[in-house]
């Protein structure tokens, strides 16, 4: 089984300046290797602000940077942006498969070079 871990709040607690790595965190990071499952980190930050976490919690390989960034065998092989015209694609799929009574409305705006600009949710009832 391949699991990705996301690192702030699932992998390390504590918020702000104020992180750790809890120790059932590492306890059950071991037991999925031990088990051999294929663990690796999916997160938004950037491949140099997760890798020392990657490095910690021994993680070789990551998707960084919210998709854009690819680590194995913990070397940077590759960042490359995400297709914009498909990201747009599945955001408008997954909001339009939504039930509509109390979902959480995306706002999809596209600027005049098609670049998705997200903005804050709403709630809807």
């Amino acid at each position: 089984m391949v699991v990705f871990f996301d690192i702030d709040g699932t992998l390390v607690a504590g918020g702000y300046n104020k992180t750790y790595v809890p120790e059932s965190a590492m306890v059950a990071l071991k037991k999925l290797r031990e088990a051999g499952h294929f663990l690796a980190i999916a997160t938004g930050r950037s491949q140099a602000m997760a890798y020392d976490y990657m490095c910690e919690l021994g993680f070789e390989n990551m998707v960084s940077d919210g998709g854009y960034g690819v680590t194995i065998n913990g070397k940077l092989v590759d960042i490359t942006p995400l297709d914009n015209d498909k990201v747009v694609a599945v955001i408008e799929s997954i909001a339009s498969a939504l039930p509509s009574i109390s979902r959480i409305a995306l706002d999809l705006s596209v600027n005049e070079s098609s670049s998705y600009v997200p903005t804050t949710p709403s709630r809807v009832k």
